[in-house]
């Protein structure tokens, strides 16, 4: 076997490195290089320049006894290698096996390190993969490393309470990584992907989410993240929570642009389409509820339907008496209706894949309708057609826009605490209140 000399190997392999930087290069900065149109031809064009470096440290290794070269260049061919398998979204067992090689030649590289524990990533060993970054940490508390280490550990816990722990950490660490270096994208990504996690794990506060929003915001003053997929697919998740169904169907689309391969993007977009159109649905005809009944449903409601309301006031969550006037739909305002309530016949329930919300319709004694959206509802609790209903305070959004030549409008009142909710003159008690949880996408950095 010819070998060739140390000047040509040396020159070799830092053509391999240079290609290496370009390839990780037109990865995060792609849609900077290329028109959107091209997004189809992204992973084909990455996998030719990978296989273009991987068939180059393979020729390097040929050309030279590989057992006879130091640590320091048997290092760098199998980091090189494990790098560049590394770069397209799946696991693959030729990038572990090269970057585990790497981490045995040299412990105390950190870039090793988060190279394994990202191919572990995709593997779905997570524990494994916590273990790399934590390796990587300990020799230095670099950006790299604490965002992945943040990625991680929302993905692990035994149960509810080690999970909500993990999450609560993987806050800090994001935090830390940001501060690290403000500018970086990924790291703002990674912050607000931890704070949606926080946000849906327990407490649900209003501050949370909006620091979610805040960081993304953030995020998208990079270039290198500004079209990343992931941060469009999760704040359009954050935005169809918000019940802001223009903005989630936008974000959605925009992630399918990107990444027109990503089938969930679709699903979600078509599911979003479906829910509306029922609602509309529901509200045009009243249910399918028969007119006679209809109308011996309306005039049977009464100030007793109002039940502790009646008297003009209300206890809230938090313990503060707040002084209620009853209303008609048609008085409703956007947004929050303080001291209101409102109250009106359930018509018909939503029958959707999806648990969360519950939605029904509701019309009051002058036969206007709209549509209720009822969050943290414990799966045991259930309303029933013909059931009155009262709601304090409602918050109302009026939805009416159009998206791929689709026409959507309707009003919905939205219930966060359905413990407020007055149900046939009774308030609910605290059984029917049950958290939900929310998955955050993070396919890799």
């Amino acid at each position: 076997m010819a070998e060739c000399s140390e000047q040509k190997f040396s020159q070799q392999l830092k053509i391999a490195e240079e290609s290496l930087q370009e390839l990780y290069h037109l990865r995060d900065h792609f849609f900077e290089l290329y028109p959107v149109s091209f997004s189809e031809k992204r992973l084909s064009m990455l996998q030719e320049k990978m296989s273009s470096i991987v068939g180059l440290v393979d020729q390097i290794q040929e050309q030279t006894d590989f057992r006879l070269q130091s640590k320091e260049y048997k290092f760098k061919c199998s980091y090189i290698k494990g790098k560049a398998l590394n770069v397209l979204p799946d696991y693959s067992s030729e990038a572990e096996k090269a970057s585990s090689l790497a981490v045995k030649l040299d412990p105390t590289s950190i870039e090793a390190w988060n190279n394994l524990g990202e191919c572990y990533w995709k593997k779905k060993d997570m524990e494994a993969a916590k273990n790399c970054f934590c390796d990587a940490i300990m020799r230095s508390r670099n950006k790299d490393s604490l965002r992945r280490y943040s990625m991680v550990l929302r993905q692990l816990g035994s149960d509810n309470s080690e999970k909500f722990k993990n999450i609560c950490e993987s806050v800090d660490i994001a935090k830390e990584a940001v501060s690290l270096d403000v500018s970086d994208g990924k790291s703002w990504l990674v912050l607000g992907n931890a704070y949606l996690a926080r946000f849906f794990a327990g407490g649900q506060s209003p501050k949370i989410l909006y620091q979610s929003l805040s960081s993304y915001s953030q995020a998208e003053k990079d270039s290198s993240t500004s079209l990343c997929s992931d941060l469009h697919f999760n704040r359009a998740t954050v935005y169809k929570f918000q019940e802001e169904y223009q903005k989630a169907m936008q974000g959605y689309d925009r992630a399918l642009q990107l990444e027109p391969t990503w089938i969930e993007c679709n699903e979600r977009l078509e599911d979003i389409t479906s829910y509306l159109k029922k609602i509309m649905e529901l509200i045009e005809t009243k249910g399918k509820v028969k007119q006679k009944r209809l109308t011996s449903m309306l005039q049977s409601l009464n100030e007793k339907n109002l039940g502790p309301f009646a008297g003009g006031s209300y206890t809230s969550p938090s313990g503060k008496s707040i002084k209620l006037k009853h209303i008609p739909l048609s008085s409703i305002n956007p947004g929050i209706n303080s001291e209101m309530v409102i109250s009106g016949k359930i018509l018909g329930i939503l029958s959707y894949i999806e648990p969360v919300p519950y939605v029904f319709i509701m019309a009051d004694t002058e036969s206007d309708i709209v549509a209720v959206s009822v969050y943290n509802l414990a799966q045991n609790a259930a309303f029933n057609i013909g059931d009155a209903v009262a709601i304090p305070e409602p918050y109302v959004q009026v939805n009416d826009f159009d998206f791929n030549n689709q026409h959507f409008k309707f009003i919905s009142v939205r219930v966060e605490n359905p413990v407020v909710m007055v149900v046939n003159g009774k308030k609910l008690n605290r059984n029917s209140l049950s958290p939900i949880f929310l998955s955050i996408t993070s396919k890799s950095e």
